[in-house]
């Protein structure tokens, strides 16, 4: 017997949100920042305040492409 997973509409853009989230996360090895030390909050459509986890007040900005799956840039934010 096979086993049938149904989606509604409603959460199946948040796993696909998720889905890029955690692959632009990965991808934050090319700047030289660990992705398990930084959390992503996105803004308008394509751009993410990077924070480190443990200190809350260094933070980055970032691009992202319109695709949503890679970083155009990576620049520190300045409160």
């Amino acid at each position: 017997m096979q086993s049938i997973t149904i989606i509604p509409n409603s959460f199946s853009g948040f796993l696909n949100q998720t889905s890029h989230e955690e692959k632009l996360k990965q991808k934050l090895n090319q700047f030289g920042l660990n992705p398990i030390d930084w959390s992503l909050n996105f803004y308008q459509k394509n751009y993410a305040l990077i924070t480190n986890t443990e200190e809350n007040d260094f933070q980055f900005i970032g691009k992202i492409n319109a695709a949503k799956t890679n970083w155009e840039f990576i620049q520190l934010f300045n409160i």
